[in-house]
């Protein structure tokens, strides 16, 4: 077995249990469950907040997006359907 696929190989296995997407600049993001949470944390903080009267109360920063988030934000047509609803920015 030749070195490559031996890397071949353990790649494949230490992204097993994590979520792909491919981005449209070819770079690939692999998401396990703690990015998920944090995914879905900074989510719930950055969430709009809409009174009772439909105004809005206050909007989410942009700028404060984490890498990952700006990064999903660029993934390929159809590719964040992996993730759930909720987590989709």
């Amino acid at each position: 077995m030749s070195i490559k696929s031996r890397l071949d190989k353990l790649f494949k296995e230490l992204n097993a249990d994590k979520i792909t997407i491919q981005l449209k600049d070819g770079e690939t993001l692999y998401l396990d469950n703690t990015d998920l949470t944090k995914l879905l944390v900074e989510k719930i903080e950055n969430a709009e907040v809409i009174g009772r009267n439909g105004q809005v109360i206050s909007k989410p920063d942009k700028n404060k997006l984490s890498d990952t988030a700006r990064k999903l934000k660029k993934a390929k047509p159809g590719e964040l359907d992996k993730l759930p609803d909720i987590l989709k920015f």
